[in-house]
């Protein structure tokens, strides 16, 4: 093998390994936004390497987010009210490990 093709295939290992270094925290940051109700345009900053590793970190700090069912708007998980039109959210069932009770049945 000569020098030159050795050179051409560093050249595009290293070229691999910069693009993986480069998308991933894009591609990993959109998913985990979407998991966690928030927006991915957070993940614009990707377009400097070194700045979509933040834009990630920062997306698995944050809180995850529920839409209000009146309005539509992003308010907290724990929220009890929308912030935005004041509507009451359900409760949500208690975690009990038992398969949650049927509408209708006798509450014991």
């Amino acid at each position: 093998m000569s020098s030159s093709v050795k050179d051409g295939l560093i050249g595009l290992l290293i070229f691999a390994a910069v693009a993986v270094f480069w998308t991933l925290p894009i591609i990993l940051g959109v998913r985990l936004a979407r998991r966690k109700g928030r927006s991915p345009h957070l993940m614009w900053v990707g377009i400097h390497p070194f700045f979509g590793w933040i834009a990630f970190v920062v997306l698995a700090v944050l809180q995850p987010l529920k839409e209000c069912p009146q309005c539509r708007e992003k308010a907290k998980a724990n929220a009890k009210i929308c912030p935005h039109c004041r509507t009451r959210f359900e409760a949500a069932p208690e975690q009990s490990g038992g398969p949650p009770p049927l509408p209708g049945a006798a509450q014991p």
